[in-house]
């Protein structure tokens, strides 16, 4: 016979997993466009194709603002490591 308590663990895992298993097809639903057009094509009123902003190239960080940042956390710590952790006498 099964002890209660290990039923109860294994429903404790399976229940969740069916229920994300049994949603997904209902969330997939909820994703669908006008009968006849493209998935994800939106349009302006004349007819023209929507298309989001263009982001460009990123520019990288300079090198020495990474080593500032670094010599900045690492000056950090080891402020904090170096801190007392207690309050001494101060009479």
């Amino acid at each position: 016979m099964i002890a209660p308590r290990s039923i109860q663990r294994v429903l404790l895992i399976v229940t969740p997993t069916v229920a994300m298993l049994a949603a997904t097809p209902l969330l997939q639903a909820q994703s669908f466009s006008a009968p006849g057009a493209a998935p994800n094509q939106q349009t302006n009123a004349d007819g023209t194709e929507i298309r989001p902003p263009d982001p460009g190239k990123p520019e990288a960080p300079g090198r020495v603002a990474i080593y500032v940042v670094a010599v900045l956390l690492s000056a950090a710590a080891i402020g904090v490591a170096v801190m007392p952790s207690k309050r001494t006498h101060q009479d």
